[in-house]
């Protein structure tokens, strides 16, 4: 008796939507046969982009995400996708070295926070600084021309704010 060969997307598929593999076997299949016409490839790199689309399907669709519903929006999360890591062209764009808002840093202070303890903190017998504050950073609104996307800790895609929005915390 020889052993099935290995279907390597359809593991991806099951994976990345949290699918039973006998439950949902019917609905797996047929998303994935959709899956493999509209990216028009196979083998490691549809494993690659189903991995990648389903980390992607919170922050640009919402919802549960199932086989069904990562095929149904397959297209429009690529073309989302691409939508939102395009840069941006700002108004005034200098040079960082001219950059009278961050002197070349291209990054501002765009808030100052008190830490918090945490429950780790206080189980440690550890406490935060009352008198110390966190700064949180942004890119600085005025040389800055592309938004700025990062893989959080979480799987969900970061995105720098948007430049007004960091002249308004500048002002506070």
């Amino acid at each position: 008796m020889t052993e099935r060969e290995r279907d390597l997307p359809f593991e991806a598929l099951a994976k990345a939507t949290g699918a039973d593999w006998n439950a949902s076997r019917g609905e797996l299949n047929v998303a994935l046969k959709s899956i493999r016409e509209q990216a028009e490839l196979d083998g490691l790199e549809l494993v690659a982009e189903i991995h990648e689309r389903a980390a992607l399907y919170p922050d640009l669709i919402g919802g549960l995400l199932t086989p069904t519903s990562l095929m149904k929006h397959w297209t429009r999360i690529g073309v989302e996708s691409e939508r939102v890591s395009k840069p941006r062209a700002t108004n005034q764009s200098v040079e960082p070295t001219e950059c009278q808002t961050c002197h070349g840093d291209r990054f501002v202070v765009a808030l100052l926070r008190t830490p918090q303890t945490t429950t780790w903190m206080s189980e440690h017998g550890l406490k935060a600084s009352e008198k110390d504050k966190l700064e949180e950073l942004a890119p600085c609104p005025d040389c800055n021309p592309i938004i700025v996307t990062w893989r959080k800790f979480d799987g969900h895609r970061g995105q720098s704010p948007d430049p007004a929005a960091v002249r308004e915390m500048l002002r506070r």
